[in-house]
């Protein structure tokens, strides 16, 4: 809780509990549906919505998409622990989130290890949708805690809060481009 009011929750919280848990929660529900994907796992893998590769235009546009969206991603991550460090703020465990942006991203680009990882797409979508959720709660916070929680620092408030609308900004759009790839897919296994 801060110092300045104690109904409100701290940034420290939230950049060592809250956005990590996006992360947490992703990966013990990635070894959940790993464990349920062996199970249901074909040795040869015909399915054709698992095998979806950006073959045709539209594909290979969404795929650039896609990877523009994931390096910014990881670029606006590096900038909050980037200003952070450099005004002697804590990161806390910001850095975990790179590490879940690097594992949805390596999901999305194998096929969920070629169809190993049962129900992949909704996985991503999920994480995407938690950072999203729990970014917007710490914009929430630092805006009740206004511009003047951390004068003069090197990194104010209102700045992070661009730098963190950015980033679910950035979410938002991966979150919707994951959305579509499950739709597609639910399109190409009707075909067959």
């Amino acid at each position: 809780m801060s110092h300045l009011y104690p109904h409100h929750l701290t940034s420290c919280f939230c950049d060592v509990i809250l956005i990590p848990l996006a992360t947490w929660i992703f990966l013990v529900s990635f070894l959940i549906a790993l464990a349920a994907g062996r199970s249901r796992y074909k040795a040869d893998n015909a399915d054709p919505a698992t095998r979806d590769r950006p073959s045709t235009q539209p594909g290979r546009i969404y795929t650039a998409f896609y990877s523009f969206f994931v390096f910014a991603a990881l670029a606006m991550t590096a900038l909050e622990i980037a200003r952070l460090i450099a005004a002697h703020l804590g990161i806390g465990l910001l850095p975990f989130t790179a590490v879940g942006i690097v594992f949805a991203t390596a999901l999305h680009f194998s096929n969920g290890a070629h169809g190993r990882v049962f129900a992949w797409p909704v996985l991503n979508v999920f994480y995407w949708l938690l950072l999203v959720i729990f970014l917007a709660v710490k914009i929430s916070e630092e805006l009740k805690e206004g511009d003047h929680a951390r004068d003069g620092s090197a990194y104010k408030e209102s700045d992070e809060i661009i730098d963190v609308a950015t980033m679910i900004g950035v979410y938002c759009v991966l979150f919707i481009l994951d959305a579509m790839r499950i739709s597609r897919m639910r399109r190409v296994s009707a075909l067959y």
